[in-house]
């Protein structure tokens, strides 16, 4: 297997390769940045307990972390509501599609717009034959 030694050009002597490589590591160094601050996605947060035999003695808390305590549950409850209610606008082409689903005119109100459930003769023949029989008329079989 190869590393990244091996890109440089084997005509180069040995201590030229060397400083080709330490300036490589510098320049990846230089790029790299170490985060110190924490950040939380709700989303994929999971709860684990501890071990049931495993005792944890903890001080009682003072008001010392209230600003913190306050910061995690608006963040857990901002997780929870829906997109809607958390962002102004859409973020994603996908969140574009149901985005507006408010109708735009009020529904009218009136006797052409609803319809009842309507019986055909048949189907209230059928209906009084069973109150009145105990059984369907369609049916061979007499009930027990």
């Amino acid at each position: 297997m190869s590393s990244k030694a091996d890109m440089i050009s084997t005509k180069i002597d040995p201590v030229s390769r060397n400083a080709i490589w330490r300036e490589h590591v510098k320049k990846e160094e230089r790029s790299q940045v170490l985060r110190l601050d924490f950040t939380m996605n709700p989303k994929t947060m999971y709860g684990l307990t501890d071990k049931p035999n495993k005792a944890t003695w903890k001080p009682k808390n003072h008001g010392e972390n209230e600003h913190e305590i306050a910061d995690v549950t608006r963040a857990l409850a901002e997780a929870e509501l829906p997109p809607k209610q958390r962002y102004h606008w859409p973020q994603t082409s996908s969140m574009e599609i149901g985005w507006m689903t408010d109708p735009l005119l009020e529904r009218e109100k009136g006797d052409q717009w609803t319809h009842g459930i309507v019986s055909c003769d048949i189907t209230k023949y059928a209906e009084r034959y069973v109150e009145s029989q105990g059984h369907n008329p369609y049916c061979n079989a007499k009930p027990s």
